[in-house]
Parts: structure tokens; C-alpha cells; sequence
């Protein structure tokens, strides 16, 4: 079959993309696509600077949906129960030291001195 470039070039890009019967590609992530999309070959290297920039600029704000995972804020996130239980302490800890404080400090127990 003979194709456009165009069609050549999504051939290459979605090469190992399985397919159904009737050649439905059905979704892929774009995080898998970023790393293709990113060495498209273009001629012209000012169209090329700017394709990339477009890329950083999709993924940055978040247009191409999760490219990237934050290894950081899943292990936060696995610690979350220790965090709350050690915060709700805390918190507990204030609070009855407050409350302590104003007991004491309340006009009536002053006056009663």
C-alpha cells in the first residue's frame, strides 16, 4: 500500500500498538506517545525547537495527562495512616494542654484563689 508521509509517520509511531480484527487501535497513553512525539524527525530545526517546546508545554501542564510518576508522593502516601495516627496525637496533645491552661486561667477558678 502506498502511504502519504503522514501515514507513514503514525505507521512508526503507533508500530507496536496492538490492534484488533478490524485494525482498531482503541486508546494509548500519551506518556507512551511523549517519548516518540519527542524525536519526530523535522527538518527544520526552528519547527523542530518549536515542536519540543509545545511537547514541554502539553506535558508540563498536565494536557497529556500522568507522562510521569512522582516516586516521592506515593511513598508519602503509603505512609499516610502512620502520619495521620501521629498527628492525631499530636493534635490530642494540644488540645488537652490548652484546655488545662484555660481551666486554670478561667475567671472563676482566678477568683477563687
Amino acid at each position: 500500500m502506498n502511504h502519504s508521509p503522514g501515514h507513514e509517520l503514525i505507521d512508526n509511531l503507533l508500530a507496536d500498538v496492538p490492534t484488533d480484527d478490524e485494525g482498531w487501535l482503541g486508546s494509548i497513553r500519551w506518556a507512551r506517545l511523549l517519548p516518540r512525539l519527542r524525536t519526530l524527525p523535522i527538518a527544520d530545526a526552528g519547527v523542530a525547537k518549536q515542536w519540543r517546546l509545545l511537547l514541554d508545554v502539553l506535558d508540563e501542564q498536565g494536557d497529556l495527562g500522568m507522562t510521569r510518576i512522582d516516586a516521592d508522593a506515593v511513598r508519602a502516601w503509603s505512609r499516610y495512616f502512620e502520619g495521620r495516627q501521629q498527628l492525631e496525637w499530636l493534635l490530642e496533645q494540644i488540645f488537652t494542654e490548652v484546655s488545662s491552661t484555660r481551666a486554670m486561667c478561667s475567671p472563676t477558678r482566678i477568683a477563687l484563689r
